[in-house]
């Protein structure tokens, strides 16, 4: 017996844009407009043959997902603006923030 095995690499399974939404667990409206955002990237993250639209799902589309994706800082806040009379009102720092009543009974 004189056979050789011959392995072929297999292709990761290619799926349409409401399966690749379905996988990512949003809406496929949700895909699109990341597509028309520029987060999805042609030949990158996705196929188009017309108006065919595939996605190459594997673990190496979304390792490209998390490295596109990279969270970032949120800006940081300033100081509040508390209005023309500084950071304790006019009344000082406790009475400030009172409502006037607009009825006596």
């Amino acid at each position: 017996m004189n056979s050789k095995l011959t392995v072929k690499p297999v292709e990761p399974p290619m799926v349409t844009l409401t399966e690749f939404a379905r996988l990512m667990r949003v809406c496929p409206n949700t895909i699109r407009s990341w597509m028309n955002a520029n987060k999805l990237r042609q030949d990158r993250h996705y196929l188009r043959d017309g108006r065919t639209i595939r996605f190459h799902w594997s673990r190496e589309l979304i390792m490209r997902l998390m490295e596109d994706w990279k969270p970032t800082q949120p800006r940081p806040r300033g100081p509040r603006n508390n209005g023309a009379n500084g950071a304790n009102g006019a009344n000082g720092a406790n009475g400030g923030n009172r409502r006037k009543l607009k009825y006596r009974a």
